[in-house]
């Protein structure tokens, strides 16, 4: 693990599978906290993605996340912000 993210919170969305989950390892590898989001049905992904990341030494934390809904929006970046602080965030999202 490298550490140009390190002091940052990075919400990658999606992170359960395909392009967020490479996403969400590469961020986790560069030093970032990574929030892994993914729709609440596919949320077992998620903690997959969280488990590989913690395995590797990193930090992560599987938050449940539908873009359609915005007070789910909401209340993901609110859960993330209370998880890693308000230091630097890096947003990244990822469209599946």
């Amino acid at each position: 693990m490298t550490e140009r993210l390190t002091n940052t919170i990075s919400l990658v969305t999606g992170a359960g599978s395909g392009l967020g989950k490479a996403s969400a390892l590469a961020l986790a590898n560069a030093g970032a906290r990574v929030a892994v989001t993914e729709l609440p049905d596919r949320f077992d992904a998620a903690g997959e993605t969280v488990r590989e990341i913690v395995a590797g030494g990193g930090s992560a934390l599987a938050v449940a996340l539908d873009v359609r809904d915005l007070e789910s929006i909401a209340a993901a970046v609110n859960q993330t912000v209370e998880w890693g602080g308000q230091e630097r965030t890096l947003a990244e999202v990822i469209a599946p």
